[in-house]
């Protein structure tokens, strides 16, 4: 399977019985989503390649647009005869379900006391294929709060004022990785919360 692989795409196999599950990695987007063989004795083997995302999240189609042509070479790859691509299913996948905290603090207008930005705690991100995964997984929070939000990464060295961390603002526009200490910051966020409502 890695032979069939771009160099930035890495793939983890799990089985259980007669199911393989493979899951694929980007080095910047993080999970793309999973292929899912199920095998059945004397029959044909059943795949399932699934994209991780909200279908509503924009980052769902970039990595559609990566993980589909992908699937589709392995498939060909695999096959000992031609493979109808079109019967693949390439959708997104539910949520998951299984229970994963994700520290995160909303910043309310001390007015008016509504909410006014969101930070989320990305603890151990250390690649953009980390925070992009924070991303995936708490796009519905920030979507549905509607406020500017920010992924933080742990201290760079020991923690402190001067200290910087890696920052990621995701909404209302996704933009680039970059390091900013606390004090830089915190400053952001008094002018963002003193410009929310004027006495």
């Amino acid at each position: 399977m890695n032979r069939l692989l771009p160099p930035d795409i890495t793939c983890t196999r799990q089985h259980s019985g007669a199911v393989a599950i493979y899951t694929f990695r980007h080095r910047e987007l993080g999970e793309l989503g999973r292929m899912v063989l199920t095998d059945y004795p004397g029959e044909q083997t059943q795949v399932s390649c699934e994209v991780v995302g909200e279908s509503d999240d924009p980052m769902t189609l970039t990595r559609l647009a990566l993980f589909q042509p992908l699937t589709e070479n392995i498939l060909q790859a695999m096959a000992t005869q031609p493979v109808d691509i079109r019967t693949t299913d390439a959708s997104p996948l539910i949520p998951s379900l299984a229970c994963e905290r994700v520290e995160s603090k909303m910043l309310p207008c001390e007015v008016c006391g509504c909410p006014v930005a969101l930070l989320i705690f990305a603890a151990g991100a250390q690649s953009p294929a980390d925070f992009a995964d924070y991303a995936r997984k708490m796009f519905h929070l920030y979507r549905d709060m509607n406020v500017p939000a920010w992924i933080i990464g742990d201290s760079l060295g020991v923690p402190g004022f001067s200290t910087p961390s890696c920052v990621m603002k995701v909404w209302p526009a996704r933009e680039s990785i970059r390091q900013v200490t606390p004090a830089d910051f915190n400053d952001d966020l008094d002018r963002l919360l003193s410009g929310h409502c004027r006495l």
